[in-house]
């Protein structure tokens, strides 16, 4: 499979990512959301490096802002 054909919902990002360019709150709201279980919790790749799934992400976000979540 080419990557470059590879759907970017498909994509893992990283926690620097989702701060930077899908979610619009400070890194200490985000560990919040973590720790109190408000947000998908992902996936650990190793003991620090943890990724979510973009398409997760966007179907979070939506649910989130449409006032179910």
């Amino acid at each position: 499979m080419d990557p470059q054909t590879v759907d970017e919902d498909l994509r893992l990002v990283r926690k620097s990512y989702l701060l930077k360019y899908v979610l619009p709150v400070s890194k200490a709201t985000f560990n919040r959301w973590l720790a109190t279980g408000r947000f998908p919790s992902g996936v650990l790749l190793s003991d620090r490096i943890r990724v979510w799934s973009l398409q997760e992400v966007k179907q979070w976000l939506a649910s989130n802002l449409s006032g179910e979540g």
